[in-house]
């Protein structure tokens, strides 16, 4: 890419390991302490809170509905960090790589052939 800066969103993690700004433009790679990888994990006892506000926020939207539907998940985190809700990083010691179209998958299986994603694996996994 061009502007790396152009496709981030801004991540800060606080001394305590949560997450307290998610999800707007970075001005510079000083907004970036690390990556959203797109996976969210809630505990079952705080689910129900979750869907709560969730409703909430339906509520509140009534009147034009897609502005909820054109929500981000990482505009929903900031939402709940905004309302007092800790939300913990959790970091991945190995990596991880994304897959957005065809192209990267082809590229990603001729890296996984040529030995060049081991790093990512551990040896008791299948690459």
């Amino acid at each position: 890419m061009d502007n790396p800066l152009s496709d981030a969103d801004t991540l800060k993690i606080d001394p305590s390991g949560c997450v307290s700004q998610i999800g707007g433009q970075p001005a510079s790679y000083d907004d970036i302490d690390a990556l959203y990888i797109g996976l969210t994990k809630v505990s079952a006892a705080l689910a129900p809170h979750i869907v709560t506000i969730y409703k909430q926020l339906q509520r509140h939207h009534d009147s034009d509905l897609s502005a909820l539907q054109g929500m981000y998940m990482t505009d929903f985190l900031q939402h709940l960090i905004d309302h007092g809700q800790r939300v913990r990083a959790v970091f991945v010691d190995k990596g991880w790589l994304e897959i957005d179209s065809i192209s990267d998958l082809e590229l990603y299986s001729t890296l996984l052939d040529d030995g060049r994603l081991n790093r990512f694996c551990r040896i008791s996994e299948l690459c």
